[in-house]
């Protein structure tokens, strides 16, 4: 049982970073600021 949460729980974090990696990306004002952040994620990971 305890597996099955510690499992689960991990996949809403991810699922959390997900949407706000996606927010984050959104949000930007042009093309070369997307690119500017995404090589920052790719960085990071």
């Amino acid at each position: 049982m305890l597996g099955y949460l510690i499992d689960w729980f991990g996949r809403v974090l991810d699922r959390a970073e997900y949407v706000r990696r996606d927010a984050y990306l959104a949000d930007c004002a042009d093309i070369s600021e997307l690119e500017r952040r995404m090589r920052c994620y790719e960085i990071d990971a």
